[in-house]
């Protein structure tokens, strides 16, 4: 009988630790990228709430302006710009931002729609991977009996 006393007869005089490559595997392909998409949320969320209020204010705004009757392209530049400061309050880089306006006729409504780019993650340290846009839409009344210049 080869027993020793004092030690357990299943110990390794010099076995060390280790973690089970499952564990690892696990961590790595599924909790990361799901800590990854949690933490970008905040920002689709946010940038989809921006989106809506600039698309909002600027539907009124060229509703509400002489631009409602007839649209040049110094008149796009303006909206554009308009957009580009309602973004900047909100913490929107101006080169994610695009706006489509149609042409608004008196009696109907102004419609624009905006776009913001937003990255698909965000790695802490590392940057952004990939982005899509994020579009809403809003429409306000052009008055119908309103004079054009």
């Amino acid at each position: 009988m080869n027993v020793r006393l004092g030690r357990l007869p299943w110990a390794a005089d010099e076995q060390g630790g280790f973690v089970a490559i499952e564990f690892v595997a696990g961590i790595a392909l599924l909790i990361v990228p799901m800590v990854m998409i949690v933490s970008t949320l905040s920002t689709w969320f946010e940038s989809r709430q921006s989106a809506e209020v600039i698309a909002r204010q600027l539907a009124q705004a060229v509703a509400d302006s002489p631009l409602g009757c007839s649209l040049s392209a110094s008149d796009v530049h303006t909206i554009y710009y308009g957009a580009i400061l309602l973004g900047s309050e909100r913490g929107v880089p101006a080169s994610a931002i695009h706006v489509d306006v149609n042409q608004p006729q008196r009696g109907a409504s102004a419609h624009v729609k905006v776009g913001i780019d937003v990255p698909a993650a965000q790695i802490p340290f590392a940057g952004d991977i990939g982005s899509f846009r994020i579009s809403m839409e809003a429409q306000a009344p052009v008055d119908q009996y309103r004079e054009c210049p």
